[in-house]
């Protein structure tokens, strides 16, 4: 309790999400994370303190946060992902002939995109000489394909990436 002060949940600390939101887990780990810390204990315990047994319950589940459903968590975990580069590189795979022709097509793949650069990886040196003479080409293509979105294309022998 703070000094001079009866009242313990004047001394209560302001708590991101809510004052009963359970953001102050007793662990971090995997041992009995829904199990809360000793703080939260002692702020449900002043609330119980100031407003009665009674009412306590009821005014704890009007302060806690609202229920989100499903699609609520799955739109927010979706939201935190990359999905563009990998929106980008499916339209780059779905027109790969086009993109460095019939014949190079069967000797590299696409790899991935990273930071406005397409890695594609060829599967022998003389077809990498090949692809070399039609970059200009070829990055012509992943423009026009990407909307603009890569901008450079990288070669890379087979077995040094890190994708294989």
């Amino acid at each position: 309790m703070a000094q001079g002060s009866d009242k313990p949940f004047l001394r209560r600390r302001k708590v991101q999400g809510g004052w009963l939101a359970r953001n102050d887990r007793r662990s971090k780990g995997w041992s009995r994370p829904w199990l809360p810390s000793r703080r939260e204990y002692e702020r449900e315990d002043v609330l119980v303190e100031f407003l009665g047994e009674e009412r306590a319950s009821s005014v704890m589940a009007s302060l806690r946060p609202p229920f989100q459903d499903a699609g609520q968590l799955a739109n927010s975990i979706f939201g935190k992902l990359d999905l563009k580069s990998n929106t980008i590189l499916d339209e780059i795979v779905k027109n790969w002939t086009y993109i460095v022709g019939p014949d190079n097509a069967k000797e590299c793949r696409p790899l991935g995109v990273e930071k406005e650069a397409l890695s594609i990886e060829v599967f022998s040196s003389s077809w990498m000489f090949a692809l070399n003479c039609n970059k200009p080409l070829i990055m012509r293509r992943v423009f026009e394909i990407t909307s603009g979105a890569v901008k450079r294309v990288c070669l890379v022998p087979q077995g040094t990436s890190k994708k294989n």
